[in-house]
């Protein structure tokens, strides 16, 4: 027996056994944190819903982008639910739901999500309230089940307009082409189960605090679905604005938009300019005052001491906005 033939039989065994071994880590990582509350099917695959509370109305919390973006929601949900029922879900693809055979754009998430609340029997009106991408998912829900919605609350929410309004230097800085292949490629290694066996070490999007953040590691490294749905959401985030840009309006719908007080960091390069950061943060602070005019009944408040994450950086805002909600339904 050659030396080559022994060497590719000892990596060939290698491989083999990292691979197993990384199986057995999801599966023990799957078994270590199930799901907070139920699964429900909503045509061939289910969604993960977790309500807390049972005072009427009920709130659903909707994420933004990330499969550990549900978690973030936590605090407010424990504390809202004192008051109200408060419900998180996660999204196709993400955190405890299965991944959807349909397209990822918000059209489709709305009506896996009227799919959801209708096996779970879950009547409005509804309190909607929506974090960063997420906000385009609400609107796109009141828009089209207006009898069903009570009222919003939009968290630093993303705007079907903002790539075209921010400083196209920011926009440039951001190559989401090449942040789609690096995705599509991380989604195949987590696929291998080698994440599982290193699942303490990997990076997340959101600053979660411990064990939150814990649980978001060992729900990504247990399935390749978090990645993969994290590249199909940004690949169908054009047409969902182009679903959203159709139907701006919220007539009277009582409606509280909350903006980040503390400027959105943009990645570091040569054309990121103090004026380009500058220009960046007043667009943004635009559009998010233009989401608070879409209904006549709709107030812009800034949290001052937040970033993007206003219920991680200063969930009692949010709160206090969905306790002023609930407020107006009940009288």
């Amino acid at each position: 027996m050659t030396v080559g033939v022994v060497v590719a039989r000892t990596i060939g065994g290698a491989l083999i056994a990292v691979g197993v071994g990384g199986m057995i880590a999801k599966a023990r990582l799957r078994a270590k944190y199930p799901p907070p509350g139920h699964v429900i099917d909503v045509g061939g695959y289910r969604l993960h819903l977790d309500c807390q509370g049972a005072c009427p109305p009920t709130v659903i919390l909707e994420a933004g982008l990330g499969v550990e973006a549900s978690l973030s929601w936590r605090h407010v949900q424990r504390a809202a639910s004192e008051f109200a029922r408060v419900c998180v879900y996660d999204r196709a693809g993400n955190g405890w739901s299965d991944a959807s055979p349909r397209s990822r754009t918000a059209e489709v998430m709305v009506d896996e999500l009227r799919s959801l609340l209708t096996g779970a029997n879950i009547s409005g009106p509804f309190i909607l309230v929506a974090h960063s991408y997420g906000g385009l998912v609400s609107r796109l829900y009141a828009a089209t089940h207006p009898e069903e919605v009570a009222g919003m609350v939009l968290v630093d929410s993303a705007h079907e307009d903002q790539m075209n309004r921010f400083p196209q230097e920011a926009v440039a800085s951001v190559d989401l082409e090449k942040m789609t292949k690096m995705m599509s490629l991380l989604s195949y290694v987590f696929s291998t189960g080698v994440p599982a066996l290193l699942h303490s070490r990997i990076p997340l999007q959101t600053d979660l605090p411990e064990p939150l953040a814990r649980t978001a590691r060992a729900l990504l490294a247990s399935s390749r679905k978090g990645v993969a749905t994290m590249v199909a959401e940004q690949n169908g985030l054009r047409e969902s604005q182009d679903q959203v840009r159709a139907v701006r309006d919220l007539g009277e719908t009582p409606l509280v938009v909350l903006s980040h007080g503390k400027p959105t960091p943009l990645p570091k390069g040569r054309t990121i300019t103090p004026d380009v950061e500058r220009r960046y943060e007043e667009t943004w602070q635009a559009l998010q005052a233009e989401l608070a005019a879409l209904s006549t009944r709709g107030e812009l408040i800034v949290a001052k001491e937040s970033g993007h994450v206003i219920q991680l950086d200063e969930p009692g805002l949010v709160v206090e906005a969905i306790r002023r909600l609930t407020e107006k339904v009940s009288t």
